[in-house]
């Protein structure tokens, strides 16, 4: 079969162009990272190949044979993303499935089953406890698509259709979306001079930061967000000049 560009879904080398997704970030880095028992977030805009580096590190750590690597896809627990139980039984079964494929027997669905009647809030710790406790080998975690289970009562960015930026060249088309309904939801808007806002040592305020703060942040006004965020902005550049420049808009619709 005749290879192509893929812009939708992991790379498959065997049909796709595509660079060594090992080369696309510091492996060593990670190995250090995995190797020290630590977690990290591989962040990247949308299509831009995240999955594809995951699939390969969970390959790469098998082939190794020092470890199990999972790679689980959460998605599926989306749709009832407000139903904390269910989310968490929905992702106890992904990584059930996917542990079963990645040893080869039914242990992990064994446990899977032993651990239902854990509440909801110890259901997963206890889950990954007791199979780490009955594996041979230390685990690695690979979780895709976890955003996708932050609930609708917290701060959450909203997935947009990527399009050129706006002005770039004279005759684009651009795709519009449109928002089923914010009302009682604060609508934050923003350009990326407030989350690539660097400090002296070029370190990024960083979608994870800004994401906290809104989530920490009691909502009394659209002018208080924006100056909440305004200070924490000068507070992290501490003394460095801006790197861009900064928009913000904030409304809420009652």
């Amino acid at each position: 079969m005749e290879r192509f560009f893929n812009t939708a879904g992991p790379q498959k080398p065997e049909i796709c162009y595509t660079i060594d997704p090992l080369s696309r970030f510091e492996l060593d880095e990670v190995l250090t990272l995995i190797r020290q028992q630590r977690y990290f977030v591989l962040h990247a805009p949308r299509q831009t190949g995240k999955t594809s580096c995951m699939l390969a590190l969970r390959d790469y750590l098998n082939q190794e044979g020092d470890y199990i690597a999972v790679y689980a896809n959460v998605e599926g627990g989306q749709a009832s993303r407000n139903n904390v139980e269910s989310v968490v039984k929905s992702t106890v079964d992904t990584l059930a499935e996917e542990f079963r494929s990645a040893v080869g027997n039914d242990l992990p669905l064994e446990i899977r089953d032993e651990v239902q009647q854990v509440g909801k809030d110890s259901m997963l710790s206890t889950y990954l406890r007791r199979l780490s406790e009955n594996l041979p080998k230390p685990i690695v975690l690979v979780i895709d698509e976890i955003d996708a289970l932050v609930g609708d009562q917290h701060g959450e960015f909203l997935e947009m259709i990527p399009n050129a930026p706006i002005g770039l060249f004279p005759g684009l088309d651009y795709e519009g979306e449109q928002i089923d309904n914010i009302k009682g939801r604060p609508l934050f808007i923003y350009t990326d001079g407030l989350n690539e806002a660097e400090n002296a040592q070029q370190e990024q305020l960083g979608d994870d930061r800004l994401l906290s703060i809104l989530r920490t942040t009691p909502f009394h006004s659209a002018e208080q967000v924006i100056e909440t965020l305004k200070a924490e902005v000068e507070t992290h550049r501490n003394g460095a000049e801006p790197n861009d420049d900064l928009t913000m808009m904030c409304l809420r619709v009652n």
